[in-house]
């Protein structure tokens, strides 16, 4: 019998379609593969790469309020900034009550630029820098949920329910930090009732600072500076909705409603700067805050219909699929979160759900392949790109994560460098109720440094739609065995019996360190694909 490649699969399709195809992909994730030269063929069209690995990377020292309070741990907001006079500077939000500023220096001056603090130099968060928030903030900040804050090189920015917060680093110490009074407007108590002063945004385009709020309000600033003006506001009201959230991309504002989305432009205004883009609103609504995220040509948010979206200047569309939709219809809609961040030519968009009883789930998209797969990570709240790292803050953990590729395991606060689970299962193997012999099926995984003497790969089947599963080595005593992970580049499994109804063929992996899966064959008289 010839052996016959088989397609891994490159999405995964779980939900209503698991008797279909069964595939599924869990922390790894398909790429395209290029053709060696012009005219010949790759040995496979797409490989499967790992999902990137954490290792913790600067701490950020826990505080207790004055009120004797521990705030909650995990870094909720991460923002780089590059400024010619202050350097290159990473500044955040951590839990629900404190900013910091981390500095890289030796106390004498800055250390050159790229500064790794592995390979050695001074670290240290500003430590007179750290800020309690109001007791509103508290409330405006649910656990897990990212926080943003807006920049324009010098000042940064973020809010609470009632305040807005502004760092200047420009100014030393805690004299860089000041809270700004909210914009007043004639006749603020008739506003009270509508949530007026429910900050759920900030923002900074074409040097105006602009904040939103809940009640469909939203402000900018005076032409570079800090300082709001009474009169200086407008209303998105397409729709009597409220604002969810703000996102700026192609210098286009885009305000994000609980049943439509504005596209407001820098139209040069006398009385106000921006006006609204009346050929542009989309009637679709955002069901969670913190499901919104963007990267260089989208914006990201999961819909109230149950629906992901990507949202950019020329139009909306949907990006989930139905199994997508079937997880997140049975989870918690207001509770889902999302990041994004690129990694070597792929822009990922991650959506956390969370369902009841507190089980998590994270699908990750892929926008440069558009498919989408799953990750075992649910505790990543933002990531952030420094440099030539992408930092990661997770809930629960007081250090800032370095994520890479490279590094397969994930090293936490608690229980060290981690194994990963990680797992590959084909679509269905089909013969249209005729019977057909497997003889044997074996994987080429690429060797990589690293990793432990127990990194396994297992090779496993069903032929049951994957209520039950066999395979291994000892096919006789009905158990499985794995494969080192140290002891080669190509695994075989023999003795795979017969197939009629459909197989699908599963191969998982637990290991320390970057395991990727290129070419798959099967031995069997099974027509090809």
């Amino acid at each position: 019998m010839p052996y016959r490649p088989i397609q891994w699969a490159s999405r995964s399709i779980e939900g209503r379609q698991v008797e279909a195809d069964g595939s599924r992909l869990l922390d790894f994730y398909a790429t395209q593969i290029t053709p060696p030269a012009v005219g010949q063929t790759p040995k496979v069209p797409v490989m499967l790469y790992s999902s990137p690995g954490l290792r913790r990377w600067l701490r950020v020292p826990s505080r207790t309020t004055p009120q004797s309070v521990t705030p909650e741990k995990g870094v909720h907001g991460l923002l780089e900034i590059v400024n010619p006079s202050y350097g290159r500077r990473l500044v955040g939000l951590t839990g629900q009550y404190f900013f910091f500023d981390v500095r890289f220096g030796d106390g004498n001056g800055m250390i050159p630029w790229p500064y790794d603090p592995f390979a050695g130099g001074v670290t240290r968060i500003a430590q007179s820098d750290i800020l309690q928030y109001t007791p509103e903030a508290a409330e405006a900040a649910p656990g897990g949920e990212p926080r943003k804050l807006a920049t324009d090189g010098r000042r940064v920015i973020w809010g609470s329910r009632n305040e807005i917060f502004v760092y200047d680093l420009g100014k030393s110490g805690g004299a860089g930090l000041i809270s700004v009074a909210a914009p007043a407007v004639p006749d603020l108590s008739t506003l009270e009732d509508l949530g007026f002063q429910d900050w759920v945004d900030v923002a900074w385009v074409d040097n105006f600072f602009l904040l939103a709020s809940r009640s469909g309000t939203f402000f900018h600033s005076q032409f570079d500076s800090v300082q709001f003006d009474q009169l200086d506001f407008a209303e998105a009201g397409t729709n009597p909705d409220e604002i969810v959230g703000m996102e700026i991309l192609n210098r286009r504002i885009f305000l994000i409603g609980r049943e439509t989305v504005e596209q407001w432009f820098n139209a040069g205004g006398a009385d106000f700067a921006f006006a609204r883009d009346n050929s542009f609103t989309v009637q679709i609504g955002c069901g969670a805050k913190a499901s919104i995220a963007k990267n260089l040509y989208s914006i990201f948010f999961l819909g109230t219909d149950g629906i992901v979206y990507s949202l950019a200047s020329g139009g909306v569309r949907r990006i989930s699929t139905q199994s997508v939709e079937y997880d997140v219809a049975r989870s918690s809609l207001s509770q889902a979160r999302g990041y994004t961040y690129t990694e070597e030519g792929h822009h990922f968009y991650s959506l956390i759900l969370t369902f009841p009883g507190g089980a998590r789930k994270n699908w990750t998209f892929d926008y440069s392949m558009g498919l989408w797969h799953e990750r075992g990570e649910t505790g990543i709240i933002c990531v952030e790109r420094f440099g030539q790292r992408n930092l990661a803050g997770r809930q629960g953990m007081d250090h800032i994560f370095d994520q890479r590729l490279d590094w397969g395991s994930v090293d936490d606060d608690t229980s060290g460098n981690s194994e990963v689970y990680r797992e590959a299962i084909s679509p269905v193997l089909f013969q249209n109720m005729q019977r057909a012999n497997m003889n044997s099926f074996q994987v080429d995984i690429p060797h990589r440094d690293g990793g432990a003497a127990q990194d396994t790969v297992l090779i496993e089947w069903s032929d049951d739609n994957k209520v039950t599963w066999k395979g291994g080595l000892n096919l006789e005593g009905g158990s499985s065995r794995a494969l080192r992970l140290d002891t080669g580049t190509r695994f075989r499994v023999n003795r795979m019996g017969q197939l009629r109804t459909g197989r699908n063929i599963r191969l998982s992996t637990r290991a320390r360190r970057r395991v990727d899966i290129l070419g798959a064959y099967v031995e069997t008289d099974l027509l090809p694909d």
